[in-house]
């Protein structure tokens, strides 16, 4: 979904969601997707954990920048 604040995407590798690391939803809209998330089984990953480097150890999953990149673009 795109939106002008930021696009919110959804995982491939689990039910998560999260919004793209360049835009900020703002705070009321922040509310409402992760209560809806909730509501639908899903868990909306904050922008600042998924920015943070990848450390993990998947195989065949390596040169990977970030954990945005790891669960929410292409692999």
């Amino acid at each position: 979904m795109i939106f002008e604040w930021g696009t919110l995407r959804f995982s491939n590798f689990g039910d998560m969601i999260g919004f793209t690391p360049d835009h900020e939803a703002p705070p009321a809209v922040m509310d409402s997707v992760e209560r809806l998330a909730k509501e639908n089984g899903y868990i909306l990953i904050p922008t600042d954990v998924l920015e943070k480097r990848y450390t993990g150890k998947n195989p065949g999953v390596t040169g990977i920048r970030d954990w945005w990149i790891r669960y929410f673009d292409w692999v």
